[in-house]
């Protein structure tokens, strides 16, 4: 039985104010990291490296195109998405936090990403010959990477960034589950291959990415220009 003082030195301040199913998986991924953490001398970055290796795997079927592969493929992705959440409680565990292992777990992520949106075009335009699934994938990745882009960059350069973006957390409860980051991607991707939508999810999420890109950038430009007012 996981202790309560336990999940409270893993559960993180950020998860308690994100998307609920970031809260739930963080507390799924809890009893598991903690088994790992007495049992095993698995490392948190070794977890990191075995989610980008189930990334190639679940792409692999993604790519094959039919029904019965993107189940296989969706499944993969799933657990990956799960141990995606076990690096970082498992690091906690063990307190082998580290900046390295932030990043890593970062850059998997994105290549995650990547995978899925590059293999789920590949699939359609194999199974059915359809040359815009390959341009909607490339619309729907771009407006994904350039929305990270901008989400960092404002990290990067304004001191007051995490103050803005905790505020806005806490105003739009209703509207930061419907980020386009994960969990949501992740939900989006899994409802996509168990229901063999895949070109109508690169539709979906070719149109919604830019149109969360000018959001974002729109909401961001107005707190950096409110800030620099108050100079």
């Amino acid at each position: 039985m996981v202790k309560k003082e336990d999940y409270k030195k893993i559960f993180k301040k950020e998860d308690l104010k994100g998307p609920i199913v970031k809260k739930i998986m963080r507390r799924i991924s809890i009893p598991i990291a903690l088994f790992l953490a007495k049992y095993t001398r698995i490392t948190p970055n070794q977890v990191t490296f075995f989610t980008t290796i189930l990334s190639f795997i679940a792409g692999y079927f993604f790519y094959l195109g039919e029904y019965k592969f993107l189940i296989i493929g969706a499944l993969i992705f799933l657990l990956r998405f799960t141990l995606d959440y076990v690096d970082g409680s498992l690091a906690r565990a063990k307190n082998m936090a580290s900046d390295y292992g932030h990043w890593l777990d970062n850059a998997s992520d994105e290549l995650g990403k990547f995978i899925v949106f590059l293999t789920f075009s590949l699939g359609v335009y194999n199974v059915t010959g359809n040359p815009w699934a390959i341009l909607l994938g490339f619309i729907s990745f771009s407006g994904y990477i350039l929305n990270s882009l901008t989400y960092n960059m404002f990290w990067r350069f304004f001191p007051f960034a995490e103050k803005v973006v905790e505020t806005e957390k806490g105003k739009r409860k209703f509207l930061k589950q419907f980020f386009f980051i994960d969990p949501l991607i992740t939900i989006l991707i899994s409802l996509a291959a168990f229901t063999n939508q895949i070109y109508l999810f690169l539709l979906i999420t070719s149109v919604y990415s830019w149109i969360f890109v000018i959001g974002q950038f729109v909401v961001l430009s107005m707190k950096i220009i409110k800030h620099e007012k108050k100079k």
